[in-house]
């Protein structure tokens, strides 16, 4: 079983936009792994994806999941259930 690090980009995505900061700049120019969605993890196997942030749908992508069985959430913040309608 394998634990996937979809997202730690915290409560705010980085780049945030309209932000131009040398991290937010840094972050559109190169990409991942500098560019960060929302905080989320899979857990491969079993196919639980624990937390959905707004931007879920860029992290699943990006880490190319194929399905998800199960949703866990840490906890009940706007920063960790805001991509539900994404995952219905």
């Amino acid at each position: 079983m394998n634990i996937i690090i979809l997202g730690s980009g915290g409560c705010v995505s980085t780049p945030r936009p309209c932000c131009n900061c040398r991290v937010c700049t840094q972050a559109r120019q190169k990409g991942f792994p500098y560019a960060r969605t929302g905080c989320s993890l899979l857990i491969e196997g079993a196919n639980i994806l624990i937390d959905t942030p707004e931007d879920i749908g860029d992290a699943l992508n990006h880490a190319d999941v194929q399905k998800v069985e199960h949703i866990l959430y840490s906890h009940c913040d706007p920063d960790h259930t805001m991509g539900m309608r994404v995952i219905e």
